[in-house]
């Protein structure tokens, strides 16, 4: 599975040409030219980095970290900084408002590659395992054991269980939710309640960890 990555920069030659170079970098990239989408985006689809331009309309750089940094569903997200803003104390307040790395433009495509490799291989290091009680989530072989024990479960409930157990204790929407697998937001198919329900089934005592919230949507929760 490919790592996605969205770009927000209003310079659309130069977001054109971000893409082209981490698309032959095997990542897969998304472009918002403008600050509201670029928060739209991160709402609607979960990011395993974001290149992020200060200045730009709507909303700039700064406010946009400020807001990813106070949101719990994606407050981890990496971060890069890149801008024409070269100066000591631009710097020193992109990385004090939580970037975790800072890039002046002109730059070379190949050296931004290298800086979001070294931050994805640092942040897949640390939070490639995901547990909770007995229930271990291996991120890097997506496998799920309980107990010691594999459990075997389709690409679609292991998305949802990685979506939950990233997330925990936060109320997800369907319409959040069915973006997150890829369907339409509007769809009125049971698809997603016959995953939910298949993951239960393979949860075992786990299962109630899986709380359904009427009018809100769905929590995972700690095992008592």
């Amino acid at each position: 599975m490919a790592l996605k990555i969205l770009v927000i920069e209003d310079e659309q030659d130069l977001a054109h040409l971000i893409q082209l170079h981490l698309e032959r970098a095997n990542f897969e990239v998304k472009i918002c030219t403008d600050g509201f989408s670029g928060i739209q985006a991160l709402n609607k689809e979960s990011y395993d980095l974001l290149v992020l331009d200060l200045l730009l309309p709507k909303k700039n750089g700064y406010q946009i970290l400020k807001e990813i940094r106070k949101n719990p569903q994606i407050s981890d997200l990496p971060v890069i900084l890149l801008t024409a803003l070269g100066d000591k104390e631009n710097r020193l307040q992109g990385l004090q408002e939580g970037a975790d790395d800072y890039l002046t433009k002109p730059f070379l495509p190949k050296e931004l590659i290298l800086r979001i490799q070294a931050i994805l291989k640092r942040t897949k290091n640390q939070n490639s395992i995901l547990e909770m009680g007995k229930l271990t989530l291996n991120k890097e072989k997506e496998k799920v054991l309980i107990d010691s024990k594999l459990i075997i479960l389709t690409k679609t409930e292991f998305k949802l269980l990685l979506y939950f157990m990233e997330k925990p204790k936060i109320i997800h929407s369907r319409k959040n939710l069915l973006l997150y697998l890829g369907y339409s937001p509007i769809t009125r198919s049971r698809t997603l309640d016959v995953h939910l329900a298949k993951l239960r089934s393979k949860l075992g005592d786990y299962s109630k960890c899986l709380k359904t919230i009427r009018s809100q949507g769905y929590q995972f929760i700690q095992a008592k």
